[in-house]
């Protein structure tokens, strides 16, 4: 008997697939909102300038301020005196034990008046000027 042979074809592999790649999305980021820029800050206001006084100097310079330094001055305005005190206070903080009218009183009376009228409630009668000359 006679063999055959048979010839079996090597096995070939067979060409595996290839996987497709897949069009997978690349995740964009979700963009964050931009902060609003910050509230401009508030003017800065002007500095104020706090002078202090020794004796009566204070009151010579809100009577410069208030009537020129004029302590006997009557302008008809309702305010009377270097201080331009109206009546109402004037009576009202003992300026009539001096005079019935501040600009009849003295320098010194017009002071003593002043003081208890700061005393009551600081600068605050006389506004412009305390600004002005940086009073508290």
């Amino acid at each position: 008997m006679q063999a055959t042979l048979r010839v079996v074809p090597s096995a070939v592999p067979s060409p595996v697939p290839r996987p497709v790649p897949s069009r997978v999305p690349t995740p964009v980021p979700t963009p964050v909102p931009t902060p609003p820029p910050p509230a401009p800050a508030p003017p800065a206001s002007a500095p104020q300038r706090v002078v202090t006084y020794d004796g009566d100097s204070v009151w010579d310079d809100l009577a410069r301020c208030e009537s020129g330094g004029n302590w006997a001055i009557n302008t008809g305005n309702g305010y009377y005196g270097g201080l331009q005190f109206s009546v109402p206070t004037w009576e009202g903080y003992g300026g009539a034990e001096f005079a019935a009218y501040p600009h009849e009183a003295s320098r010194e009376e017009q002071i003593t008046v002043a003081e208890r009228l700061r005393a009551a409630r600081g600068y605050g009668p006389w506004p412009a000027c305390r600004l002005k000359l940086g009073l508290p």
